[in-house]
């Protein structure tokens, strides 16, 4: 019986320890997990980011689409980039972004998105994904 309490003891001691707060940080994609967005709910149709103190809104248009991102992680950031997994077979498809360029941090930037003439981004597109210089940050959010 005294074995058993010792390391019923021993176990809520480290379980108390393992989940006690060590500070904040900035999170990474690369480690940890993404802090719950407080971002408002997307409008239909419309592809959201928020995580990692940077958050994009990605709006179709008929020729151009328009990402709109803020950086706000506590440090500079690289150039934001953007690619879709096609609907129907989920190849790879680079976007173009103007001017797309690193963000300070508490910086915006509005960028024109562009895809390849021979891809019906409206059509065919099945996951629109962020990247941040070479890190891929994750997948949008789509509005329903």
């Amino acid at each position: 019986m005294r074995r058993w309490f010792a390391l019923l003891v021993v176990a809520v001691l480290m379980t108390s320890a393992c989940t006690k707060d060590k500070g904040t940080s900035t999170p990474t994609p690369g480690g940890g997990s993404a802090p719950s967005s407080t971002a408002p709910p997307l409008a239909k149709g419309v592809y959201g980011w928020d995580a990692y103190g940077v958050d994009a809104v990605l709006t179709p248009g008929d020729e151009t689409w328009t990402l709109k991102i803020k950086n706000t992680s506590g440090a500079k950031v690289e150039a934001p980039g953007i690619y879709a997994l096609a609907s129907d077979d989920g190849h790879k498809v680079d976007a173009t972004l103007e001017g797309a360029k690193p963000l300070a941090d508490g910086e915006s930037a509005t960028l024109d998105v562009s895809w390849p003439s021979d891809f019906d981004a409206r059509g065919n597109t099945g996951m629109v994904m962020l990247m941040i210089g070479p890190d891929l940050y994750g997948g949008f959010e789509r509005g329903r």
